[in-house]
C-alpha cells in the first residue's frame, strides 16, 4: 500500500488529576503505519471505516466503534483496509499514572497487562466517546477529572487478568471516612470555585485515583456529583430567597444562568424559573416551604 498523509482534526496534550494525557484524533486514508513501539498504553476507538492492526505477530481487524489496547513497549502496526481509510482517536498515559497502586506482575512489569488488543463493548464504547467529548468542551475540571478516571478505571476492569479488582485500592473504611469527611467540607467550603481533582486530592493527602474509588464506596456517588449536589442546594436556598438568577449560577460555582438551569432541572426535574414561581405562590397563600 502507499502511504498518504493523514488530517489531524484533534491532538492535544495535558495534564488531568495528576495524570499525563496525550490525545490525537486523524483520519487515515489508504496509510500504513511502520511498525513502532509506545512508552505509554495506548487505548483507541475506531469511529468509522476499519484498521488492521498487526500485533504480535498477528493480525487483527478493528471496525467501527471497536477499541483498541497497546500495553507499553509491545511492537504493533497499522494500516487501510483495502487502501480504505478509518477515523480515529488513540488516548495516551504512561503507566505510572497507577502509583503501583495495582501488584499485577507479568512480563516482568508490576502494571497491569491489557489482554487483547480488540475489544467489542458498545456501553465502554460510549463512554470513552463521551469523556473525550467533555475534555475537548472544557467542562468543569472535576467533572472532567471523574470522567477520566472512571473511563480508566473501566477500560482496565474489562481488558486485564485483575477483572473485578479495584484499580486503586483504598485504605481503610474508618480512615476512609474521616478523609471523606474531610473532603466534603473542602468542596463545600469552595462552591464557586473551579475545583479540580487534583486539588481535592492534595487536601485530604491521598492520590487522586483513591478520592474517586472512596468517595464512591462511601457516599455513593463520586466527588464531582457530591459537589454539584450542593450546588444545587445553596441555588435552591439563593433562588427562594429572591436573589438574581445570573448571580446565583455564579456565586454557586455554575458558568452561567443556562449551565445552572440545565444542572437544575437534570437533578430537580424542574427549573429554577418554575421553583421561583412554586415558592411564590406558596408564600401568597401562607403554606410553608422548606428546602433541605
Amino acid at each position: 500500500m502507499r502511504e498518504s498523509a493523514n488530517n489531524s482534526p484533534f491532538s492535544v496534550k495535558l495534564r488531568l488529576a495528576d495524570i499525563d494525557l496525550e490525545i490525537h484524533q486523524a483520519h487515515c486514508r489508504d496509510f500504513n503505519f511502520p511498525m513502532h513501539v509506545h512508552e505509554e498504553y495506548t487505548v483507541g476507538i475506531i469511529h468509522s471505516g476499519e484498521e488492521i492492526i498487526t500485533h504480535k505477530g498477528t493480525r487483527y481487524h478493528a471496525g467501527t466503534n471497536q477499541l483498541y489496547f497497546i500495553n507499553p513497549d509491545e511492537a504493533h502496526t497499522g494500516a487501510s483496509v483495502d487502501r480504505g481509510s478509518w477515523l480515529y482517536t488513540s488516548i495516551y498515559f504512561k503507566p505510572d499514572f497507577l502509583n503501583n497502586k495495582i501488584l499485577f506482575d507479568k512480563a516482568g512489569t508490576n502494571y497491569p497487562y491489557f489482554q487483547s488488543p480488540i475489544l467489542e463493548n458498545p456501553k465502554l464504547s460510549t463512554l470513552f466517546i463521551n469523556t473525550i467529548q467533555q475534555i475537548k468542551l472544557h467542562n468543569c475540571p472535576m467533572e472532567r477529572d471523574d470522567a477520566v478516571h472512571g473511563l480508566l478505571c473501566s477500560l482496565f476492569a474489562a481488558n486485564t487478568e485483575n477483572t473485578g479488582r479495584d484499580i486503586f485500592s483504598t485504605a481503610h473504611p474508618a480512615k476512609n471516612k474521616s478523609k471523606i469527611n474531610k473532603a466534603k467540607q473542602f468542596l463545600s467550603e469552595r462552591l464557586s470555585e473551579p475545583i479540580s481533582l487534583s486539588d481535592l486530592a492534595a487536601h485530604i493527602d491521598w492520590h487522586p485515583g483513591y478520592v474517586v474509588e472512596a468517595f464512591k464506596k462511601t457516599e455513593g456517588l463520586t466527588p464531582h456529583r457530591y459537589l454539584l449536589a450542593r450546588r444545587i442546594i445553596a441555588a435552591k436556598n439563593a433562588i427562594i430567597s429572591g436573589a438574581d438568577f445570573n448571580e446565583i449560577a455564579l456565586d454557586c460555582g455554575f458558568y452561567d444562568q443556562s449551565h445552572m438551569n440545565r444542572h437544575f432541572r437534570q437533578v430537580l426535574g424542574i427549573t429554577p424559573g418554575q421553583l421561583r414561581v412554586s415558592y411564590d405562590s406558596a408564600r401568597q397563600t401562607d403554606i410553608q416551604f422548606n428546602v433541605t
